[in-house]
C-alpha cells in the first residue's frame, strides 16, 4: 500500500465492480417505475385526486434517465473510499490480515448505523430499499407538483413509523406537521427518505 501507486486489492475491487454494476442497475432500472408508480397512487389517494399518473410522465422520465448507473457508481467510490482508508490504517498500525479481515466486514455490515444489524444482510439490499423509497416518494412529488399546476394549494407532512429506531432528525421532521409543498423540511430533506434505510414516508393533502 505505501509503496505502488495501485494497490494489488484496487485491481481486485475493480473485478468485483465490473462483475456487479450491472446487474444491480438492471434491478433498478426495473423497479423505478413500479415504486414510482406506488408512491403517486398514495399521493393521489391522500388528495382524493382525480388526476392520473404515467411513469412516461416528463418529470418521471428526467428523474429515472441514468440515474441506477450514477447512483451505483457514487456508492462503488465510497465503498472504494472507505476501504482505502481502513486499510491504510491497517497498514501504519501493523494489524494482522484476520484483524483486518474482521474490520472490512464490519465496515460493509455497518453501512448505516441508523439501521439495525438484522436488516442489514447486504449492501445491495440497502442501496435497493433506499433507492425504491426515493422512486416512491418522487412519485408523490410528481403528483403535488401536478396538482398544483392546476391551481390548487399542497401541503406534505412527514411520517415516521414512530418507533425507538427513528432518527431524531426524521421526528424533527415529522414534529412540524403540514407545511407547503415547495418548503423543505427541518432536516433541510424536502421528502424522506432522510438516510439509508429511512422508513419514513410523505402525507399529502
Amino acid at each position: 500500500l505505501r509503496e505502488t501507486n495501485v494497490p494489488p486489492w484496487e485491481d481486485r475491487w475493480g473485478a468485483i465492480e465490473n462483475a456487479t454494476r450491472r446487474n444491480l442497475e438492471t434491478t433498478l432500472d426495473a423497479q423505478y417505475p413500479k415504486a414510482m408508480g406506488a408512491g403517486a397512487r398514495h399521493a393521489i389517494a391522500d388528495c382524493a385526486a382525480t388526476i392520473s399518473f404515467s411513469v412516461r410522465h416528463p418529470d418521471a422520465v428526467a428523474w429515472m434517465a441514468g440515474r441506477s448507473a450514477d447512483r451505483v457508481a457514487a456508492i462503488n467510490a465510497t465503498t472504494r473510499d472507505g476501504l482505502r482508508t481502513l486499510l491504510a490504517q491497517a497498514v501504519d498500525e501493523g494489524w494482522s490480515w484476520t484483524r483486518t479481515a474482521r474490520a472490512i466486514e464490519a465496515q460493509f455490515a455497518g453501512f448505516s448505523g441508523a439501521v439495525p444489524q438484522s436488516f442489514l444482510r447486504t449492501r445491495a439490499e440497502l442501496v435497493a430499499v433506499t433507492e425504491m423509497a426515493e422512486a416512491y416518494e418522487h412519485g408523490q412529488s410528481v403528483v403535488r407538483g401536478d396538482l398544483e399546476g392546476l391551481g390548487l394549494a399542497v401541503e406534505k407532512s412527514w411520517q415516521s413509523v414512530n418507533d425507538e429506531r427513528v432518527s431524531a432528525d426524521c421526528l424533527g421532521n415529522q414534529g412540524q406537521g403540514w407545511i407547503p409543498n415547495a418548503d423543505s423540511f427541518g432536516s433541510g430533506a424536502s421528502s424522506p427518505p432522510e438516510h439509508p434505510g429511512c422508513r419514513c414516508t410523505s402525507l399529502s393533502r
